[in-house]
């Protein structure tokens, strides 16, 4: 790639094209190395740097806001641009490393299935994944039964993804819906007269 001048930088910064990605991406990257070692020429200094920042920002934000997998092309986006992206596409948190409780939790709400893409998820984001689709209860390692509880409670055949539920699970789930009891192995006599009623 060129070695452009850091001046040039701010020139090319203020007409990106909201669309394209990859350049912004890179020339945000160069104006903060730029900035990191004080190699801008202009009288204005900080003042303009600020301003152009401030433009990609915004540019990033419009492109995540259009299209939430332009996540992808950004390297390092900030926690604002990561929440706009997955408000939009939930799934876009795959393309984020170590995403904050809070992008983890817009993420989900966006999409439950996003959960298959987060590393140790907190209960607060279980519960928001599965309160959205039931189904993903299968993406979680030992659901605690609160979760399990909100998985069936959302969507009763769930149970389907749920290894060794107890009883109470069982039982929340055939209320909800009594023919989901064909997904429990070995139902009870209690579990068998709730599916009944």
């Amino acid at each position: 790639m060129l070695d452009l001048s850091c001046d040039l930088l701010l020139v090319i910064a203020r007409n990106l094209d909201p669309q394209d990605y990859l350049t912004m991406s890179l020339v945000s990257k160069k104006i903060d190395t730029c900035l990191s070692e004080g190699r801008f020429n202009t009288s204005k200094g900080d003042i303009v740097l600020k301003q152009i920042q401030k433009e990609i920002l915004q540019k990033q934000l419009a492109a995540v806001s259009n299209d939430g997998s332009a996540i992808q092309y950004l390297k390092n986006p900030s926690e604002e641009v990561q929440l706009a992206a997955v408000k939009n596409y939930g799934l876009g948190i795959k393309y984020i490393k170590n995403p904050s409780e809070e992008v983890q939790l817009a993420a989900v709400r966006q999409n439950g299935n996003a959960i298959d893409y987060i590393k140790n998820p907190s209960e607060e984001v279980q519960l928001a994944a599965v309160s959205q689709n039931g189904t993903v209860i299968e993406y979680i390692k030992n659901p605690s039964e609160e979760v399990q509880l909100a998985a069936v409670g959302n969507y009763a055949y769930a149970i389907e993804y749920i290894e060794n539920p107890s009883e109470k699970v069982q039982i929340t789930a055939v209320r909800k819906n009594a023919s989901s009891i064909e997904f429990i192995k070995n139902p009870t006599k209690k579990v068998r007269m709730a599916a009944r009623r």
